[in-house]
């Protein structure tokens, strides 16, 4: 995936996002955590990735937006699905539209003294 299509599911996700929590500030990439521990001198010793999966209409219930912000929520999200254009996981189960969370944990180790 190029560094295009790249920032553009990241915009996409972000607005996604602010529309349904205003202090959304930005999702960051695992490429940012390293180089922010890398930065900071920390080695990373162990990493373990996994995914959080999301009903659309539970997800859009914990941050309140309007009416008029979840439907362009759910608008958007029904449009990503084809090409994954949020990076998302957007899809159908149960008659149901869900969508993924991405997630990392990291194990960090501070330089000798």
């Amino acid at each position: 995936m190029g560094v295009e299509q790249q920032m553009s599911r990241a915009g996409l996700h972000h607005r996604i996002e602010r529309l349904c929590d205003p202090t959304h500030v930005r999702a960051l990439p695992e490429s940012a955590f390293a180089a922010l521990f890398r930065d900071a001198g920390l080695g990373v010793t162990a990493q373990r990735h996994g995914e959080l999966g999301y009903d659309v209409e539970e997800w859009i219930a914990h941050g309140g937006p309007s009416e008029a912000d979840a439907a362009e929520i759910r608008r958007l999200l029904e449009a990503s699905q084809g090409g994954d254009r949020a990076g998302l996981g957007v899809h159908r189960a149960d008659g149901r539209l869900r969508f993924r969370h991405r997630t990392a944990a990291f194990l960090l180790r501070t330089p000798a003294p």
